[in-house]
């Protein structure tokens, strides 16, 4: 199953206020769940070397970058404020509870050809997310809509769901969350903000 989450920009809460969601929780959510025992993450997308991501791992520094519209030298690539705008989103690709227990009893062989199954699935969806649901605007007022077949994505497995306070430990819960930041560069060599149709496309690339 495929969820899908933004990253940054602006939220109403149930009180009728808006307020940020949290781009520098996400980022250092996620380098550090390498640093307790997850895989490294890993870039994929046919837009690396539009950003010199190239053999790159995706870290805390790195996603900062890309969060804020940056290269990786700190060099301001898209237009408009770091604090208010969406900085990404989050595709995350659940397994089913059953291959998720599976994982858990495997020993050390069988969990890597379970896991290079669920990375393999995840390259593929997103290859198909790339392929139909990427576009960006440009023009007077965006009024231009252009299909951009290209995507960066930080791809990282985790092997159980966050721990609640009640709970004594976390749950068994093979995920891999994908985080796409809100940029992409154009054939034209412009780098613009993502008008993407993820959740048009949810179900279809859930299935892959």
């Amino acid at each position: 199953m495929l969820c899908i989450t933004q990253i940054g920009g602006m939220k109403r809460t149930k009180s009728g206020k808006q307020e940020m969601t949290g781009a520098q929780y996400y980022s250092q959510y996620l380098a550090d769940e390498s640093e307790n025992g997850e895989p490294n993450g890993k870039f994929i997308g046919a837009g690396l070397a539009d950003f010199e991501l190239e053999g790159k791992e995706p870290d805390l520094k790195a996603l900062k970058h890309l969060f804020n519209g940056e290269d990786q030298n700190g060099k301001m690539l898209v237009k408009g404020s770091t604090t208010k705008r969406k900085h990404a989103y989050d595709l995350t690709f659940n397994c089913g509870k059953d291959v998720s227990i599976l994982f858990a009893l495997a020993d050390e062989d069988e969990r890597r050809l379970i896991q290079q199954a669920q990375q393999h699935a995840v390259e593929k969806s997103i290859e198909y997310v790339q392929n139909n649901a990427t576009y960006s605007r440009a023009g007077k007022g965006g009024k231009e809509r252009i299909q951009v077949k290209k995507l960066v994505a930080a791809t990282f497995e985790h092997s159980t769901a966050r721990q609640a306070k009640n709970e004594t430990r976390p749950s068994v819960h093979l995920h891999t969350h994908c985080v796409i930041p809100n940029m992409v560069k154009c054939d034209d060599g412009v780098v613009r903000t993502l008008q993407c149709d993820f959740y048009r496309h949810q179900m279809t690339a859930s299935a892959i």
